[in-house]
């Protein structure tokens, strides 16, 4: 890496940037290389992330995926291997947390993704009676304490407040299912990976499932829907859902 780059990253990068903070990662001078050491190259990679699914029919023979991952500030901070204690008796809900900004989240209408954008699913949930969106923090650790959240659908939204990063893996794990909202340009979101660290079950559309390797399956560690009309007839007994396989971190995280 040259310094250019390395200043480029450095500087203007928000979150690739905290790569080359990291304790001996990063030695730009080949002189003083140390004895044992790993070289990343740029030719080791593709960003072509999604040519499997729409050019070859899902087919990943020859190539290995980089998982999605936990949100970078996970790592930064140190949260993403933080306790918790996930075999608590868990709320018989739906639980849903992020951004839902009007214009940004639309833009995923201009890709080759036939996911319904998370602005769209927020409005499809506002429609249903057991619709609950947190005015605040205290609000939503009353509401999990007092267990009154069964059989809601309850929605943090950061436009409202916003949960904090120490606090999301812990919250997550009250409840037993986690309602997956596609990111801005893809369907890939760092929620999806913090939910099922905590064993809570992804709710989740067919193609953001089928994105992600190895693909989810349905009834098994998640619940997969088609559309907003498929999704009507699973929200009508999800909550009667029998027991299916924790989806807690092991080969999927």
């Amino acid at each position: 890496m040259d310094f250019a780059t390395f200043r480029n990253i450095r500087n203007k990068e928000k979150y690739l940037s905290m790569i080359v903070r990291e304790d001996n990662f990063l030695i730009v001078n080949k002189k003083y290389k140390p004895e044992n050491y790993i070289e990343i190259k740029d030719e080791m990679f593709s960003p072509d992330y999604f040519s499997a699914y729409f050019e070859k029919e899902n087919n990943t023979g020859g190539s290995f995926h980089v998982p999605m991952s936990f949100h970078p500030l996970m790592y930064h901070y140190g949260l993403w291997n933080q306790k918790v204690d996930i075999r608590k008796e868990r709320i018989n809900a739906i639980f849903c947390y992020g951004n839902f900004d009007s214009q940004a989240y639309l833009e995923i209408k201009r890709t080759e993704f036939s996911v319904v954008p998370r602005t769209e699913l927020l409005s499809y949930f506002k429609e249903k009676s057991g619709f609950l969106a947190f005015s605040g923090m205290s609000e939503m650790l009353e509401r999990i304490g007092d267990r009154s959240l069964a059989r809601k659908y309850a929605f943090a939204i950061k436009e409202h407040f916003e949960l904090p990063m120490k606090e999301v893996r812990e919250t997550l794990s009250h409840f037993n299912f986690y309602f997956c909202c596609p990111g801005v340009v893809m369907p890939l979101c760092h929620n999806v990976i913090e939910a099922m660290s905590v064993g809570t079950i992804p709710v989740i559309q067919k193609e953001y499932a089928e994105v992600m390797y190895p693909n989810l399956t349905d009834q098994v560690n998640a619940i997969i829907f088609n559309d907003l009309e498929h999704l009507d007839s699973i929200l009508e007994n999800i909550f009667e859902t029998p027991n299916l396989k924790s989806a807690a971190c092991g080969k999927m995280c």
